[in-house]
This record gives C-alpha cells, structure tokens and sequence, in this order.
C-alpha cells in the first residue's frame, strides 16, 4: 500500500504539477547555470517524474520491480533511482 494510493486523481494532479513546477523552475533559473552536475540532477529529477507519471496514466499505477534481498528495504524502480540521484546531485552541488 503507498501514499495516497486510493486518491489516484490527486496524485496524478500532485505528480503533473510537480513536474511542470520543477521544469518552469529549471528553464528559468537554472539553465544558464554552468554547473553541469545540477543540470544533470533537475534532468534526472524531472526525467524520473515524467516516467512514474506516464506509468500513473498508462496502468493507473507505478510498477515496482527492483528487490533487493535486505530487511526492510524498500521495492524500487528506475524512475525511483533517477528521482532519488537527481535530488542528491541537486543537494550535493547546493551546499
């Protein structure tokens, strides 16, 4: 069971608005940024949005196929990873 799963409607709203927020964000301040590690981090980040949100639309669900066999680890997929690295390239280069 995740967040929000029996609320599809808003968080496909939540996940569209998400994703135009950080590419509106991007375009604007960040693209003449010469740090390529936080381009590299805002594509990651938008890239692995825009795949759970087609996935969200297309079977009304993200699937989760990447298991790794250790206590209480969470079930993760590609798009997850890209989310997760965009986000530390973005915190990394912030600091």
């Amino acid at each position: 069971m995740n967040i929000l799963s029996d609320n599809r409607m808003v968080l496909l709203f939540l996940s569209i608005m998400g994703i135009i927020s950080m590419t509106t964000y991007f375009v604007l301040y960040e693209i003449n940024n010469y740090n390529t590690m936080i381009k590299v981090g805002y594509s990651f980040f938008i890239g692995g949005g825009i795949s759970n949100t087609i996935d969200r639309i297309k079977d009304g669900y993200v699937t989760d196929f990447i298991y790794f066999n250790i206590k209480k680890f969470p079930v993760f997929n590609i798009a997850d990873f890209f989310i997760f690295g965009g986000f530390l390239l973005i915190l990394i280069q912030s600091v």
